[in-house]
């Protein structure tokens, strides 16, 4: 009962997870989202995707589609995977439009810029008027949706199924999908050289809201930039097999010879 308990509680969490300064709020109890108005969805679809949208959306679709398979060309390199089935992508036109959506129960606040599902793996997000934003939040969830198809082959009610469904540090997957969206860049540097001179910035296994999203991004930048990225494949690989113990999976892959720099040298 503790197990089933623990498992509904993370995705309950995963679902909430959002890219913005937090995630959505609990939903109190009695209180149901408002649905201002009835979508006529359609669907486009790719080899990799399927994005739904509603009139009106159409060209924003198009972009989305396309943005979304040439992020599908960098993450199976980065990543070290193929999707093993297509991922929905369902688009809102405002966050007014996002607030509203169905796929989670949660409550939505104006912080969460998107989401992943995990029990189909789905993306949801809406379009705030930035393409960069957009591009940026695309990748980030996109990267969600990865993690969640090598970790738990496209499906975590199929992994609850099987009773092997495990979890995975919430520094660890923002920080990757922050990772993949921008690098290392400087607003990060910024919150976490604040924490370090205020003396406020938490250990990375209880870091909540927005500051471990930078967290994580920083801790996944500086292991790509020691060990490199075929590390952090093999890291992503190792950490399914150990059922999701992402410490041991850390230390097992960072203790292991740098093989790619010794065949560097041995070249030179």
């Amino acid at each position: 009962m503790q197990r089933l308990k623990g498992v509904l509680l993370f995705i309950l969490a995963a679902a909430a997870l959002g890219l913005g300064a937090g995630s959505a709020g609990a939903q109190t109890f009695g209180q149901n989202k408002i649905q201002y108005k009835v979508y006529e969805w359609r669907s486009i679809a790719s080899d990799h995707f399927e994005v739904y949208f509603y009139t009106g959306l159409d060209s924003l679709a198009m972009r989305v589609l396309d943005l979304a398979e040439k992020t599908n060309l960098v993450l199976s390199v980065r990543m070290g995977h193929q999707l093993g089935r297509r991922v929905p992508i369902i688009l809102y036109g405002s966050h007014n439009e996002f607030s509203q959506t169905n796929v989670t129960p949660e409550l939505i606040d104006q912080n969460t810029g998107g989401f992943t599902e995990p029990l189909r793996n789905r993306v949801v997000l809406p379009f705030t008027g930035s393409y960069e934003d957009l591009r940026h939040v695309v990748v980030h969830e996109l990267t969600h949706a990865y993690m969640f198809d090598l970790l738990y082959g496209g499906s975590a009610a199929t992994m609850i199924a099987r009773q092997a469904f495990f979890s995975v540090p919430l520094w660890f997957a923002e920080g990757l999908a922050e990772y993949m969206s921008l690098g290392m860049e400087s607003n990060a540097e910024m919150f976490l050289r604040d924490g370090v001179l205020e003396g406020n910035l938490p250990p990375l296994p209880y870091s909540g809201g927005y500051i471990v999203y930078k967290q994580g991004q920083s801790a996944i930048s500086y292991f790509v930039d020691r060990y490199g990225e075929d590390r952090l494949r093999e890291l992503l690989k190792r950490g399914r097999h150990l059922g999701g113990a992402l410490r041991r999976a850390v230390a097992r892959v960072a203790q292991a010879p740098l093989l790619a720099h010794h065949r560097g040298q041995a070249g030179s």
